[in-house]
């Protein structure tokens, strides 16, 4: 990874004269990695090819500069809710039906049926079903988006930009952090060790006792 500087320009409206900056559009909105990084990471990470991955090894895959594992957390839960359309309007964002049955009109009219799969998820990486059904989702829209643009190196990032060009505004939006969520912690077993109570004696009480005024030395 290598760090750059990508111009923001400042646009303005030739019909009511605001003035909007014009994102990249490999540079999705709140996020400070490029689109290619995150469905990297996402990709890697939901891939059921991969059951033993941690978060801290799947971004460390990516080099120096690499995002912390706190934001692959944030992208995978958040990604996972606008796939299975807990992001939808009111939230502001387009329905997931609206992308999927525009792609299905215009690319391959089979998708819906690729969409209602299931996908599998490695059982080490969820503990709550709430959890299970954000990768899952993040799992289903990498694998839709491979199944529609084969030949592309990013395929989740070239079907964004081909609904972008349609809808005129982000498609796939979605939060860097979600606080429906957090880090799943393993479970205790029968070997793991506990920090016994403190079954000392207790403490001296002659060691709070007032012995009044020192002298001075």
């Amino acid at each position: 990874m290598a760090h750059r500087c990508t111009p923001v320009p400042l646009c303005r409206c030739g019909a009511c004269g605001s003035r909007l900056r014009v994102l990249p559009a490999e540079i999705a909105p709140f996020k400070h990695y490029t689109r290619p990084i995150v469905e990297t990471v996402c990709s890697s990470y939901s891939d059921a090819q991969l059951p033993g991955i941690t978060l801290r090894r799947t971004v460390a895959r990516m080099g120096p500069g690499h995002p912390h594992h706190s934001a692959l957390h944030g992208w995978l839960a958040g990604l996972g809710e606008q796939a299975l359309g807990r992001w939808d309007p009111p939230a502001g964002n387009l329905p997931v039906s609206a992308l999927i049955a525009e792609t299905a009109r215009h690319i391959d009219e089979h998708l819906p049926n690729w969409w209602t799969r299931g996908y599998p998820v490695a059982d080490r990486k969820y503990h709550t079903e709430k959890r299970r059904e954000q990768l899952e989702g993040c799992a289903r829209v990498f694998a839709a988006a491979t199944l529609l643009f084969p030949a592309t190196a990013h395929p989740f990032c070239a079907w964004d930009l081909w609904l972008q060009e349609r809808f005129h505004v982000a498609a796939w939006s979605f939060p860097a952090r979600c606080s429906c969520t957090s880090f799943q912690q393993p479970v205790f077993g029968k070997a793991a060790v506990r920090s016994a109570a403190d079954q000392g004696k207790p403490r001296d009480k002659e060691r709070n006792r007032d012995h009044g005024a020192r002298s001075p030395p």
